[in-house]
């Protein structure tokens, strides 16, 4: 009985002895597995703020590329609203600009047009006869065509000059010559008128007046506008 008991007794040492062992067995292994799981962690955990650090800089870059990009879009804006106005402006001024043109135009048109009422045209006269003065050329022609004794004063003659086309060749017909008349109009315009009658008679009595009007036309019409100015300045 007692040997029995004392049995019991060891048996119950040896299995709490075994347990002990397991337990022992278990802390340790649990203590291993938590020492790498915080290894882990911590290494996680390096990774971790490894990596956010580098996407703080990156992140800080961005930021700063960002505030760059809105400072040079403020400029841009400022330099369109300044280019903006500045554009407003030269269209505001081409359109004065235009209208003045437009009326400046105008009044060189109407300045032309009554400077060329004084111009006539004198066609035939063969390519150098004027010896490089044309003006004291068509004075002295229209002098002698018409007879020197019908004017008081020599014809006045502000320019003359051929016109602006190549010079002809040897068979071609000579160019125009272009003579401005001086606008002395109370002096000579009534020789003038007395001598153009007189030679229209003439025309006329020889039954060639249609060859007058082709060759005097130009002063004869030059004479009636002048007349008409006469009368409308009266």
């Amino acid at each position: 009985m007692q040997r029995s008991k004392a049995q019991s007794q060891k048996n119950v040492s040896s299995a709490e002895a075994s347990n002990e062992a397991i337990l022992a067995a278990i802390t340790k292994q649990g203590e291993e597995q938590l020492t790498s799981v915080s290894k882990l962690v911590d290494d996680l955990k390096k990774t971790m703020e490894g990596r956010l650090d580098s996407i703080d800089a990156h992140l800080a870059t961005l930021q700063s590329k960002h505030h760059e990009v809105e400072r040079r879009i403020d400029g841009m804006d400022e330099a369109l609203t300044d280019a903006d106005h500045r554009i407003t402006a030269l269209e505001t001024t081409c359109k004065e600009l235009q209208a003045a043109n437009t009326r400046l135009s105008a009044k060189l048109n109407d300045l032309e047009g009554r400077s060329r009422r004084l111009n006539i045209r004198i066609v035939g006269i063969k390519e150098g006869e004027e010896n490089s003065r044309p003006a004291e050329f068509v004075s002295e022609l229209i002098s002698k065509i018409l007879g020197q004794e019908n004017f008081s004063k020599p014809v006045k003659i502000d320019r003359a000059h051929r016109s602006l086309k190549p010079k002809p060749k040897e068979k071609e017909p000579p160019r125009v010559i272009i003579a401005k008349l001086h606008n002395d109009r109370d002096m000579w315009l009534n020789d003038m008128v007395s001598c153009l009658y007189l030679e229209e008679l003439r025309y006329t009595l020889s039954n060639t007046q249609r060859r007058f009007c082709k060759i005097w036309g130009p002063f004869t019409d030059y004479i009636k506008r002048q007349q008409d100015e006469s009368q409308v300045e009266v």
